[in-house]
Parts: structure tokens; C-alpha cells; sequence
């Protein structure tokens, strides 16, 4: 379980969950933001840090395809909207 922000950081956990036949769902909850970035800002009183600030923790653009993603590393990707959707 994750978010997109660190999970940019960690995709080839996906080839190696495919390489070694690994029973693992992943989760990786998309807010299109490095998140902890701005709490980090904030825990040190920076503030907002303006607009280039605010672009470096922005990952709406260009989005991330995470179902492409896994299924180029080999493993199953499905995207839900709501946790009724989730099934594991």
C-alpha cells in the first residue's frame, strides 16, 4: 500500500513480484502528488513555497498509466474509484 508519488520510486517491485511468481497486491492510491513533499515544507515552516515549488510535487502532468505500468512489468493492473471496488 501506497501512494504514486513514492510508488514512482519503487515500480520494479512489480518485475520482481512477476519474475519470482510472488502472491502480492499492491496498492497504490493516486493523488497526482509527492505528498510528503509538502508536509516536509511545512514541518519546516517554508510555507506554500510558490508555483516552481508547487510544480515539483505535482504529478498531474502527464499522468501516470499505473494499469500500463504493471502490465509492462508483468503483473495484473486494475483501477478502481472507491474501496466498494476493491476486491482482493
Amino acid at each position: 500500500f501506497q501512494a504514486d508519488g513514492s510508488a514512482l520510486y519503487s515500480t520494479p517491485a512489480l518485475w520482481c513480484q512477476s519474475r519470482e511468481g510472488l502472491d502480492v497486491t499492491t496498492i497504490i492510491c493516486k493523488n497526482d502528488a509527492y505528498r510528503i513533499l509538502d508536509v516536509e515544507r511545512a514541518t519546516q515552516g517554508l510555507g506554500s513555497g510558490g508555483s516552481k515549488s508547487k510544480r515539483l510535487t505535482d504529478l498531474s502532468g502527464p499522468a501516470v498509466d499505473w494499469v500500463s505500468l504493471a502490465r509492462g512489468y508483468g503483473v495484473q493492473g486494475v483501477s478502481v474509484k472507491t474501496a466498494v471496488d476493491l476486491r482482493m
